[in-house]
């Protein structure tokens, strides 16, 4: 019985992983076997929720939603003026 459990959070791991959570994120079999490290199974489900999160279903406030790239383009002005904000805020003590 005990590696028929393992087994199924070792498939649940992988289905996971093959669902796009990042690796980094899943857990190890036995932190949800012997109750070790508790923190990690969250964080794993909670990554499976940010990834599984569509327009149509309703989740929780504390599922993240993951971002997307939004590059910007700055006129060279606003540039040039932000080069300048670091020395404005430099003091030099004797």
């Amino acid at each position: 019985m005990p590696f028929q459990k393992m087994e199924n959070i070792s498939n649940f791991l992988e289905a996971c992983k093959a669902y796009g959570v990042a690796e980094i994120s899943c857990f190890q079999t036995v932190d949800l076997y012997e109750n070790k490290q508790c923190y990690k199974v969250i964080e794993c489900l909670r990554s499976l929720a940010a990834v599984s999160r569509g327009a149509d279903v309703e989740f929780p406030p504390w599922v993240v939603r993951l971002s997307h790239s939004r590059p910007r383009q700055f006129p060279e002005s606003v540039m040039r003026r932000g080069e300048m904000v670091i020395p404005l805020q430099v003091r030099i003590y004797i």
